[in-house]
């Protein structure tokens, strides 16, 4: 029994590699040195508005975080995006570790989300899931995870992450909130999962024979 062991341990290894995949570039904002101050935006990431590589909290992992503000009116968002390619039927799972900082603490209703969208041949956005918001009403000065997860509709070409900070009070008011260690995920289906686990069974079977 000892080869059935192995056998199943080679299988879920295979499928938790698998199925823990990150597709991003830069997730822990760690590529660009902030060591001399803040830096714009972050290498791998699209930009809009008020998004800037840091040192200025206690990161998640690491050495660095995003921090993102503003854009200083009444329903505005400010943050970061990156896609990767998609097709229709896939799952994605996207999540980042946010925290509201008593630096520059959120204020009212303003909130922060992490948010998964796909995006057809031309960029536009075909359908977009979004994390719980994240306010001010959340622990401060603690790390906490949110995410977002889907199936990719008819038409789409790429799956993208947004880490965003939304600015709904009125009047405008200001504080920030800072992500680490984003990620995105493509989640294997479950046919999949079990034709991966399967052959580690007979991978490993034949390796305990050979021994």
């Amino acid at each position: 029994m000892r080869w059935l062991t192995a056998a199943i341990a080679a299988g879920l290894g295979i499928m938790s590699s698998t199925a823990s995949a990150n597709q991003l570039t830069n997730p822990g904002f760690e590529t660009d040195n902030a060591s001399a101050g803040d830096v714009a935006g972050a290498s791998g990431w699209g930009q809009f508005n008020f998004a800037f590589t840091t040192k200025s909290v206690t990161p998640h992992s690491g050495t660095q975080e995003l921090k993102v503000f503003g854009p200083f009116f009444i329903g505005g968002g400010s943050g970061v995006t990156q896609a990767v390619p998609a097709s229709p039927g896939q799952s994605f799972s996207a999540s980042a570790w946010l925290r509201d900082d008593s630096s520059d603490p959120m204020l009212g209703s303003n909130f922060a989300q992490v948010q998964l969208q796909y995006l057809d041949s031309s960029n536009n956005v075909i359908v977009t899931d979004s994390s719980p918001n994240f306010t001010a009403l959340d622990p401060i000065n603690t790390w906490e995870k949110e995410s977002a997860s889907g199936i990719a509709p008819a038409g789409t070409a790429k799956a993208q992450i947004v880490l965003v900070h939304v600015q709904i009070n009125n009047p405008v008011t200001g504080g920030s909130v800072f992500f680490d260690d984003a990620s995105l995920d493509l989640v294997p289906e479950p046919g999949s999962l079990a034709l991966l686990g399967i052959g580690g069974l007979l991978a490993a079977r034949r390796r305990v024979r050979s021994a």
